[in-house]
């Protein structure tokens, strides 16, 4: 018995929470991903990879980002030639959850981000606490209209760019409401899709976690017309590119990359 549970192995994320080096399996994959966890001199590349718990594991000094939306963005603004894009803009973050968009874009210069989320107490403390960034937790962006915005900022002005990151929702739904946020020849669009969270119910295999090609398509192509039917005037512009980092359960995510400049907007 005692042989059997010393043999025992655990996958490196849920053992990174069992011995306390990371507060949830969410932060420990944030860890891994961001190259910070050593064993044998080597760092771990991946959640899954399995250890005894008497493996000796280091944690690298540096801190990680406060969310893996931080490294999914950085990595299409890399691809994309934009990191320089932001800097002295406004952003708006719908979905900001932990922060990871937020903090992105406020270490490649942006000048203002509003973190919108519907939900309470996830933004990360040191973004809570930064007067760049003004905390819009609890707040649907079905609830945030433009004139909301206006009185928050005390001015007529647009975001710059609107980032959208959002969990169990559709951007397809929720395009009605982040469009009139947009001003055409101003705003830059960056929307992550998410498949699993796009496609209707029956198209979902078990699991949640879409691989079929067609599939992650069609939900790409759901975005797209939801954007069309708001007013935009076309999308031979757009950038469909695929996410380098995966989802947090392995969903392959999507970025469609718009620059409202080169197109017509209803707003």
């Amino acid at each position: 018995m005692n042989a059997k549970k010393k043999d025992a192995t655990y996958r490196i994320d849920e053992l990174l929470v069992k011995k306390g080096f990371a507060a949830t399996i969410d932060e420990a994959r944030i860890f891994i991903m961001a190259g910070q966890v050593i064993i044998d001199s080597q760092a771990i590349q991946k959640p899954s990879q399995k250890f005894r718990e008497q493996s000796h594991i280091v944690m690298r000094e540096e801190r990680p980002y406060v969310g893996r939306g931080y490294l999914k963005l950085q990595q299409v603004l890399d691809k994309l030639s934009l990191g320089s894009a932001l800097k002295d803009l406004t952003v708006l973050d719908i979905g900001a959850s932990t922060g990871g968009f937020t903090e992105c874009v406020l270490d490649l210069g942006a000048a203002r981000v509003l973190a919108l989320d519907v939900g309470v107490g996830q933004l990360a403390w040191k973004l809570r606490c930064d007067p760049r960034v003004i905390n819009l937790e609890r707040t649907d962006i079905r609830n945030f209209g433009v004139k909301e915005r206006q009185e928050l900022l005390r001015s007529n002005e647009a975001p710059d760019w609107i980032l959208a990151d959002v969990s169990f929702n559709s951007l397809s739904r929720l395009m009605p409401a982040i469009l009139p946020h947009a001003t055409p020849g101003k705003t830059k669009l960056l929307l992550l899709i998410k498949p699993q969270f796009e496609l209707p119910r029956a198209d979902i295999p078990r699991g949640g976690v879409v691989t079929d090609e067609s599939l992650r398509r069609k939900a790409v192509e759901m975005v797209k017309n939801a954007l069309l039917k708001e007013g935009v005037g076309n999308l031979d512009d757009a950038v469909i590119m695929d996410s380098e980092t995966a989802g947090a359960s392995g969903n392959r995510e999507i970025f469609l990359f718009l620059n409202l400049s080169k197109l017509a907007c209803h707003n």
